[in-house]
């Protein structure tokens, strides 16, 4: 089974236990119609974003799939930061720092790499 058939197997299986789940919870009572659309929304916002995320796995290198995964906390707090007026804290400079630090590192690794190319022994 391929990436997307196995998200949709999950899919399948997991929608009906959420849906249990969630009849079972009190749901406010002004606004609900605007609270679902919003929610169905959002899972579909989702979704998009993990088919999507799913494909570009299966496209790109492997190496460079994996540099990207790094990148998008460091953009999504650079974000945060700079648009949403977010702060930062000293746990957060714990997490974000060093990643930040290390794709720093493998760009320089890389512009090296392209300025002075190894060649092959032998």
């Amino acid at each position: 089974m391929n990436t997307p058939g196995a998200l949709a197997l999950e899919l399948a299986t997991l929608v009906p236990v959420a849906i249990v789940l969630a009849s079972l919870q009190p749901w406010p009572t002004t606004g609900t119609t605007q609270l679902v659309i919003g929610l169905l929304t959002i899972g579909l916002v989702s979704a998009a974003a993990l088919l999507l995320y799913l494909r570009a796995s299966e496209l790109l290198p492997f190496g460079l799939f994996g540099l990207l995964t790094y990148v998008e906390p460091v953009l999504l707090a650079v974000v945060s930061i700079t648009i949403l007026g977010e702060s930062l804290t000293p746990v957060d400079l714990l997490t974000y720092g060093p990643i930040s630090v290390a794709l720093c590192l493998l760009g320089i690794e890389n512009a090296t790499a392209r300025r002075f190319p190894v060649a092959p022994p032998g």
